[in-house]
This record gives C-alpha cells, sequence and structure tokens, in this order.
C-alpha cells in the first residue's frame, strides 16, 4: 500500500514539474511574442513610408506617423476618419478615386495609383502615389503611400510655362511675320530685329 502511495506521489509531483515546465516555456512564448509584436509595431509607426490599414468603406483602422502628418489628422482620429471623405470634388481626382475602389472592390493590388486629397487640417492639397494591397479575407486593405506633392506642383508649372511660351512664340510669329523671308545672314536678322522693334508703333 505505502507504494502505491510512494508511486501515485511520485507521478503527481513529475505531473505538477512538467505542468510548471510548460507554463513557464507558456509564459516565455508570450513574453516573445510580445516583444515581437511590439518591434513590428515601432517599425509600423516610425517607418519614413506612410501606411495604413481601411476597412471596406475606406475608414481608417491604423495608420502610422507618416500617414498622420500627411493626411494631416490627429492620432485620435484615425478610427473616425473616411479616406475617400478626403478626395476633393474635382472630376479628375474622383475619377481615380473610382478607379482604386473598383481595383479594392475586386481584390486586385494597387500599384503606383496618383491621388489628390485635401489634408483634413487645414484643406491643403496634397498628391500621393498609392500601393494598396486587399487583405485576403476583404474585410480590409493593406495601403502605403509617399507625398508626392512637390513633384506635382514641378510639374505643373512647367506646363504652365511650356503653355505660356508656346503662346507667346506665337504672338510672336503673329505679330511679326517673316516666314516669307528668306536668308540668315547677320545683316538680315538685324534688320528683321529691327522691324520688330517698331511694328508696334505708328512708325
Amino acid at each position: 500500500m505505502k507504494g502505491r502511495v510512494r508511486s501515485a506521489a511520485e507521478k503527481i509531483r513529475k505531473a505538477e514539474h512538467a505542468d510548471q515546465r510548460t507554463s513557464e516555456q507558456l509564459r516565455q512564448k508570450i513574453a516573445g511574442l510580445r516583444d515581437s509584436e511590439e518591434q513590428f509595431r515601432d517599425l509600423f509607426d516610425e517607418a519614413p513610408i506612410a501606411y495604413v490599414q481601411e476597412d471596406v468603406d475606406t475608414r481608417l483602422i491604423r495608420a502610422n506617423q507618416a500617414a498622420i502628418k500627411i493626411l494631416g489628422i490627429e492620432p485620435h482620429e484615425i478610427g473616425e476618419t473616411l479616406g475617400k471623405s478626403l478626395v476633393p470634388g474635382s472630376p479628375d481626382a474622383q475619377r481615380r478615386l473610382q478607379q482604386v475602389l473598383k481595383s479594392i472592390g475586386q481584390g486586385t493590388p494597387t500599384n503606383s495609383a496618383v491621388l489628390e486629397l485635401r489634408r483634413k487640417d487645414n484643406g491643403e492639397p496634397v498628391w500621393i502615389q498609392w500601393w494598396s494591397k486587399p487583405a485576403s479575407d476583404g474585410k480590409y486593405t493593406r495601403t502605403m503611400f509617399i507625398d508626392i506633392t512637390d513633384r506635382v506642383l514641378m510639374e505643373q508649372e512647367q506646363a504652365r510655362l511650356r503653355a505660356q511660351n508656346d503662346y507667346l512664340t506665337e504672338e510672336i510669329r503673329q505679330a511679326g511675320n517673316f516666314d516669307d523671308i528668306i536668308g540668315k545672314s547677320h545683316s538680315l536678322r538685324k534688320v528683321t530685329q529691327q522691324i520688330q522693334l517698331v511694328a508696334p508703333t505708328g512708325a
């Protein structure tokens, strides 16, 4: 009888020891997962590229610091902000938005789309280049984007200057039409320059 009691006690002791070992392993794994999650959260929050998660209606679920800065939102506004509400009502901006939403609705990744937005805090225009991938369950999208406002504004200014240059060139051509004059000598160029100078006057 004593032998059986001793054997049962030994089994209980071993089981308790195994439970303690399992509990310690589980505790270590949970701690490791927390550390890993914290590292990934730091990478997400501090990344220089903007990252957001949005639901199917473009409501923000998560946004990192870069996204918050570009979009002009406060951290507490993340969950109440609809991404599509930041797109202006102009036909071109709405067309681009619909193309992106259609792609997301079909579960297709969107690469390098250019969207025009308005910052939530001050309404200033901001252009972004956008990459988006829907989750496999279709309930949200993972999106990253970069601010290309400076590039777009520079391209717009270059286009304006080109158009202005073309207009002025045409004005000069029409005001002093020397297309029928044959010759490229220095003397002839000098005469045409003098004609251009006096052409607007009554001379």
